[in-house]
C-alpha cells in the first residue's frame, strides 16, 4: 500500500515539531539546573549552610548527568558520520582492532609511571602524531603547520611563564604538542568526527564556541572546588596566573580529544559502519581513561570519577559541537580552579 505524500509530510511536520519540543525542554530543564548551581555556590560561598552546600552539589552534579544525556542524544548522531573504508578487506575485526587500543593504552600507562603520568600520553600521542603526520605530509598546509607550532610554542611559554616554571616541562611539550595538534585536525579531515570553528571559520567563529563552552563549565567548575583541589596550586601567587588555565585546556584536548579521541575513531570505523555507535563510543572511553589517568594515575576512583563527570561532556561536546567547545569547558574548570588558590593563598 502506498503511502500518500500529502500523509509523509504530514508525518514530517509533526515529528519535526516533537523533536523542537524536546530540545526546547531539554534547553530549559539544563538552564534551570545551571542556574540553581551558579546561584547555590555564591549563597554557599557567603553564607556556608550545609543545606545550600547540599542543593547547590545536586544541581550541579544533576547538569553535568543532564548535559551528557542530552549531548548523547544530540545531532549529528554516529550513524550521520561519512563511512569510513579502508583498501580491500578489513585485515581486523573490530574485537582485534580494541584489543590492541587496550594494549597500547596498557602500554602508555607503563611509559607513563615511568616518566610521570603526566608526561606519558602527551609522548606517546605526540610520536604518533609525529609519524602520522610525515605519513600525510602531502596533505599538509602551511596554515595548518603554523597554527601547530603556535600552539606548542605558546604551551611551552605559558608554563615557564605562568605556570611552575619547570623549564624540562615547559620545552617537552612544546615539542610534543605540535605533532599531536596537526594529527589532530588531519584525522577531522579524513574521519568527519568533529570540526575546528577556529581552523574554518576564523577567530571570531573559534572564540563564539569556545565562550560558549565556558558557559557550559560553570556547575563542573564549581562543583570541583568541593574536593579542594584547589589546595594543590600553591604556586598560584600573583593575580595574572589563573590565565595559565588556557594552557592545559589546549594542550589536554589536543592530545586527549582532537588527537587519541580521533585516532581511536579512525581505528575502529572502518569495521563499524553497520554499528557506527560502538566506533565513538569506545573512543570516548579511550580518550577519557587514558585523560583522566594523566590526572590521577591509576587511582581507581579517580579515574572514574574524574572520566564521568569531566572527560565524557567534554569528549561529547568535542563531537558534536566543535573543538573549540571542548577547550572553552577544560578552559573554566581549571580557571575557576586557580582563581580559588589564589584567593585561598
Amino acid at each position: 500500500m502506498t503511502t500518500n505524500p500529502i500523509d509523509q509530510m504530514k508525518q514530517q511536520i509533526v515529528h519535526s515539531s516533537d523533536s523542537r519540543k524536546r530540545i526546547n525542554l531539554s534547553v530549559f530543564v539544563l538552564a534551570i539546573l545551571w542556574f540553581v548551581s551558579a546561584v547555590g555556590a555564591l549563597l554557599d560561598w557567603f553564607l556556608q549552610l550545609t543545606m545550600i552546600s547540599a542543593v547547590f552539589s545536586l544541581a550541579s552534579f544533576s547538569f553535568i548527568v543532564a548535559l551528557i544525556w542530552v549531548l548523547a542524544r544530540a545531532r549529528p548522531r554516529a550513524e550521520d558520520f561519512p563511512v569510513i573504508t579502508g583498501a580491500g578487506k578489513p585485515l581486523l575485526s573490530f574485537g582485534v582492532r580494541t584489543l590492541l587500543i587496550l594494549g597500547a593504552v596498557l602500554i602508555t600507562f607503563m611509559i607513563g609511571l615511568m616518566i610521570g603520568t603526566g608526561a606519558g600520553p602527551v609522548l606517546v600521542t605526540g610520536l604518533v602524531g609525529l609519524g602520522l603526520t610525515l605519513a600525510w605530509r602531502r596533505s599538509l598546509d602551511y596554515r595548518l603547520l603554523l597554527t601547530g607550532v603556535v600552539v606548542g610554542l605558546l604551551s611551552g611559554l605559558g608554563i615557564a611563564l605562568l605556570g611552575n616554571s619547570d623549564l624540562t616541562w615547559a620545552i617537552f611539550n612544546g615539542l610534543c604538542l605540535p605533532p599531536s595538534f596537526i594529527g589532530g585536525m588531519l584525522l577531522l579531515r579524513r574521519t568527519g568526527l568533529s570540526r575546528s570553528r577556529g581552523m574554518e571559520g576564523g577567530f571570531v567563529s573559534g572564540m563564539r564556541s569556545f565562550l560558549w563552552g565556558c558557559v557550559l563549565a560553570l556547575p563542573a567548575a564549581l562543583l570541583n572546588l568541593l574536593g579542594n583541589l584547589q589546595g594543590g596550586d600553591t604556586w598560584v601567587q600573583h593575580i595574572w596566573q589563573p590565565i595559565y588555565a588556557l594552557v592545559p585546556a589546549f594542550a589536554e584536548e589536543t592530545w586527549a580529544r582532537l588527537f587519541l579521541t580521533t585516532l581511536c575513531y579512525a581505528v575502529l570505523r572502518p569495521v563499524s559502519n553497520q554499528h557506527p555507535r560502538r566506533a565513538v563510543g569506545v573512543a570516548i572511553l579511550v580518550g577519557a581513561f587514558v585523560h583522566g589517568f594523566g590526572h590521577t594515575g591509576i587511582n581507581p576512583f579517580g579515574l572514574v570519577i574524574g572520566s564521568l563527570l569531566y572527560g565524557f561532556p567534554t569528549a561529547l561536546l568535542f563531537i558534536k559541537k566543535d573543538f573549540e567547545h571542548a577547550v572553552g569547558y577544560h578552559f573554566l574548570i581549571d580557571l575557576v580552579r586557580f582563581i580559588a588558590a589564589l584567593l585561598n593563598g
